[in-house]
């Protein structure tokens, strides 16, 4: 796992992804915590956590967000140029 600010994070395995659902409850509670904008992605790259600050920064909401490649929801960047997936 990555979160969007920090390092990554291997919550998941690369044969299938999973990630458990106390992890899971953990990530997503970290990332919404968080006053900037964050978010996670699976080993696969598919976003699992989404907070408000992204929606502002990225501008898809957490529903469309969630269980998409990172890539194509946040378009590999930031608005200031800086890559995040």
């Amino acid at each position: 796992m990555r979160l969007a600010r920090g390092p990554r994070r291997p919550l998941a395995t690369r044969g299938d992804d999973v990630i458990d659902p106390e992890s899971l409850e953990e990530i997503e509670r970290q990332v919404a915590d968080t006053a900037s904008p964050a978010f996670a992605v699976d080993l696969g790259g598919r976003v699992v956590a989404w907070n408000q600050q992204a929606e502002e920064m990225f501008g898809p909401p957490t529903s469309e967000a969630i269980g998409r490649p990172c890539a194509m929801v946040v378009r590999g960047a930031d608005r200031a140029g800086q890559v995040v997936c």
